[in-house]
């Protein structure tokens, strides 16, 4: 299995609470339902806050996929629209910023926004 320690993971879940993770470690694990999740493959992720990556109330699981590789389609899909989030979200931050400073500079007419839902920038 692999892993983007930072950002995400890829594990199996094997039986009710119960999966392996990155590292080929069986883990317990625990879902903020209290429900436990099909058996295959997940992507999970973690709030940008959560510095201990454990597979507590914490984690978010993105599945099931039947086959890694689809797990790992997901997570490269994922992770590109994180990516794509993130710079949208630094040039519209960047606009904002020199757009408050006072100094009379024009405004942005149109910023980039990320519409979530059709995948498009507008």
């Amino acid at each position: 299995m692999d892993a983007d320690y930072d950002i995400f993971e890829i594990v199996a879940v094997i039986r009710d609470f119960w999966l392996v993770d990155a590292e080929s470690y069986q883990r317990r694990y625990c879902t903020n339902h209290g429900q436990p999740l099909v058996p295959g493959y997940y992507v999970v992720n973690w709030p940008e806050s959560i510095r201990a990556r454990r597979f507590n109330e914490h984690a978010v699981f993105h599945g099931p996929f039947k086959l890694r590789q689809e797990a790992q389609k997901a997570r490269d899909w994922i992770h590109k629209k994180r990516e794509s989030i993130l710079t949208g979200v630094s040039e519209l931050s960047s606009v904002t910023t020199s757009n408050s400073s006072g100094m009379g500079l024009p405004t942005a007419t149109k910023a980039k926004v990320i519409n979530l839902e059709n995948d498009k920038r507008v």
